[in-house]
């Protein structure tokens, strides 16, 4: 592991004060977020494991989360190609 950061997230909303506790892997390959009282289907609570991922496939940046604990992959993998400079339109 190349780096770990815990934090505890304060909440934006009005009505909810308190935080949760965070945790922020950065590898080589890429960004892991868990959060306290999240899981995946395969790991236990304890561990805390990434509920979403960041990373750098074939040349494309990919954000993956897990949105169901009883699913075992990633529910949701979206990609950013068209977020990419290049495709900026030019107003005319």
């Amino acid at each position: 592991m190349k780096n770990r950061t815990e934090y505890t997230m304060e909440d934006s909303g009005h009505l909810h004060k308190e935080g949760i506790k965070v945790r922020v892997d950065v590898e080589d390959y890429g960004i892991f977020i868990g959060a306290e009282g999240y899981g995946d289907f395969a790991t236990s609570a304890d561990e805390m494991p990434p509920i979403i991922c960041v990373e750098l496939r074939e040349g494309q940046i990919r954000l993956l989360y897990w949105d169901d604990i009883n699913e075992e992959g990633p529910t949701w993998i979206a990609g950013f190609e068209k977020a990419r400079e290049e495709n900026r339109k030019l107003s005319q």
